[in-house]
């Protein structure tokens, strides 16, 4: 099961250094959520949420990047090199 959205997640101003809540918040399943919203579910007010999905995408790579150890990870798992630069 993956992380469940708290008050401190939506109230992020009181929590702004705690690095575990934004990693959470930019996880890979947010902007799997807001494009169900958006695309299949058809949402009003998520309509226009591309730009945000693709943003977090983004961090959550970085995040797996930066906080990787393992030099025969994959992908984004592993430590940044030659081979893991094309995805910045």
């Amino acid at each position: 099961s993956g992380t469940k959205l708290k008050k401190d997640h939506m109230e992020w101003r009181k929590m702004k250094m705690k690095v575990n809540l934004a990693c959470q918040t930019l996880s890979r399943s947010v902007p799997d959520a807001l494009e169900m919203l958006s695309r299949d579910l058809k949402v009003e007010g998520f309509s226009n949420c591309d730009a945000t999905v693709e943003f977090i995408r983004i961090f959550d790579a970085l995040f797996d990047l930066f906080n990787s150890r393992n030099v025969l990870g994959n992908s984004t798992k592993a430590p940044l090199s030659s081979p893991t630069s094309i995805i910045c």
